[in-house]
């Protein structure tokens, strides 16, 4: 079955990463212009009114097959991506209880699909489909699609806003991967999703308009608390690798004079901390905190964290970006 994540998002920024993002008039959609099958609708992209897409919403069709395609050429190459949809089921909506089919055609010739029940989906929210991934290699083009056109029962109530295709990890260990990212949606992070205390705002990317992560806002909290984890086997073998929490204190901001501790716990159960205070560092831009190092070998999780649980002041202004998981360069 595909990965199901949920997805939202408020204020947008801009970032540096890389990836593209496929709205869905640049999708293939059958009937799609035909307002008997479906109904289009221009929403704003999260909360600023002034960026808005056009989003179809099934009312009724029996096969359905929608599909889109992109050229490796704008991608980093050398880098593994994934395709995502984001999408959501609306009340009321229908016929999905028979399982869906994603493919993604890679360059190459070689093709990958699976199937997920989209009835098992909470509603009224937007969800990630991960379509499949693939490493870029030139340009070259990848297709990819949603479709149910086996069973022909009638459906309603999908919405599409966009296809995300953004970077991903080699699924091949010790392929010699440059490094890794973990996204704050794959972090844990205490009350990370109570409103009253992080506001997750979308990233944009810099390459496309409508590209995006999710990034936490740290609204007020006392008690910090930020961690992840990832298996050492997904890096090339024998080499060094520092872990490097990418943050930003935005204004205003406050309650940073007491040192954050970073933390690294490494496979063999050895550990690395070290404290670093904020307050002084330059705000509304992104800083590079160094958690630790390691070396890549063997198996099992390397974790870590950045945490402030002692003093107890009440901190605000904080943005994660992600955690990257770099060479270290002698």
């Amino acid at each position: 079955m595909a990965p199901v994540s949920s997805s939202s998002g408020t204020d947008v920024e801009k970032s540096d990463a890389v990836g593209l993002a496929l709205c869905p008039r640049n999708l293939f959609i059958p009937w799609a212009k035909d307002a008997r099958c479906w109904t289009w609708d221009r929403i704003p992209l999260e909360s600023q009114d002034y960026r808005q897409i056009d989003v179809p919403e099934l009312l009724k069709v029996a096969w359905l097959d929608v599909r889109g395609n992109f050229n490796m050429s704008q991608l980093t190459a050398m880098t593994w991506y994934e395709v995502v949809m984001e999408v959501k089921l609306k009340e009321p909506c229908q016929g999905w209880a028979l399982p869906v089919t994603l493919e993604i055609c890679k360059a190459d010739g070689t093709s990958t699909s699976s199937q997920v029940t989209l009835d098992s989906m909470p509603r009224n929210q937007w969800h990630n489909l991960v379509v499949g991934n693939f490493e870029a290699t030139g340009p070259r083009e990848v297709q990819f699609s949603l479709k149910e056109t086996t069973w022909g029962n009638w459906k309603k109530g999908l919405l599409i806003k966009r296809v995300l295709v953004r970077p991903a990890v080699s699924p091949n260990p010790g392929y010699g991967v440059k490094g890794l990212v973990i996204y704050p949606e794959d972090m844990w992070i205490s009350w990370g999703r109570d409103a009253r205390y992080w506001k997750w705002n979308c990233l944009l990317f810099d390459s496309q308009d409508y590209g995006e992560i999710e990034v936490p806002k740290l609204l007020g909290v006392s008690w910090l608390e930020i961690r992840g984890s990832f298996e050492i086997s997904k890096l090339k073998a024998g080499a060094a690798y520092e872990v490097v929490i990418v943050a930003m204190l935005k204004e205003p901001c406050s309650g940073w004079e007491s040192p954050l501790t970073l933390h690294l716990l490494r496979p063999d159960s050895t550990s690395a901390s070290r404290e670093v205070t904020l307050k002084g560092m330059a705000s509304n831009r992104w800083l590079d905190l160094v958690v630790g190092d390691f070396l890549a070998a063997g198996s099992g999780l390397v974790e870590f964290s950045m945490t402030e649980t002692k003093v107890g002041n009440w901190k605000k202004g904080l943005i994660i970006k992600h955690a990257l998981i770099r060479p270290v360069h002698d």
